[in-house]
């Protein structure tokens, strides 16, 4: 699958945010990029050049990945590819994790992931890619 001249925003609520979760959209020179940290999201975007856009966004939110997909809209009116690069980890020892705290981890693990792609599929063109890349 080639990259090349595509419109990719990463859907990674903490791609920017730990350790180097960022990296897949530099690698693939991708035009978005979502995360909770604004510094990295700033550094990754002047990296990646005068076409990126990062968006700082908690994508555990619906409306907030709804406002996400409208602000990609706006500025390049489609998408070509939509890496979904979300995740967060923790502690979570059989027999003492909370539901609260699994909820929240699936959350953002699944239900975000899902939620964006289901999102970005109206800005999709023909032969448009979705990559979900788990870590």
């Amino acid at each position: 699958m080639s990259f090349a001249n595509k419109t990719a925003p990463s859907r990674a609520a903490t791609a920017a945010s730990d350790r180097g979760g960022a990296h897949p959209d530099r690698a693939r020179r991708t035009r978005g990029d979502h995360g909770r940290d604004q510094k990295k999201l700033d550094e990754a975007a002047a990296e990646l050049g005068p076409n990126a856009l990062p968006i700082r966004a908690d994508l555990d939110d619906p409306a907030v990945i709804d406002d996400v997909m409208k602000v990609i809209a706006d500025k390049f009116g489609k998408l070509d590819i939509v890496f979904a690069n979300a995740g967060v980890s923790g502690a979570t020892p059989v027999g003492s994790t909370t539901a609260q705290k699994f909820e929240a981890i699936m959350r953002t693990n699944v239900t975000a992931v899902f939620l964006t792609v289901q999102a970005a599929v109206p800005l999709m063109g023909e032969g448009g890619s979705i990559v979900l890349n788990a870590r």
